[in-house]
């Protein structure tokens, strides 16, 4: 393991012969804590509107700058 190697390009999870062991196991943990919390605080929603959120599309991996909520 060289943990100073430079991780260019590097995808979390991988794919193909490289896909992480452990994928199944985060996806089921962020289930249920998406769950969790949905249940714990029903009101829970973004501060604005979905049209506005800062998307993430500058890198190999897309998704949310931020996710301002509200309750």
């Amino acid at each position: 393991m060289d943990v100073d190697r430079g991780a260019r390009q590097h995808l979390a999870f991988g794919h193909g012969a490289h896909q992480c062991l452990g994928q199944s196991l985060a996806r089921m943990e962020l289930e249920i804590v998406y769950d969790t919390l949905l249940r714990r605080i029903p009101g829970l929603r973004p501060a604005g509107p979905v049209e506005a959120l800062p998307l993430k599309n500058d890198a190999a991996i897309f998704g949310l700058h931020e996710l301002p909520v509200t309750w």
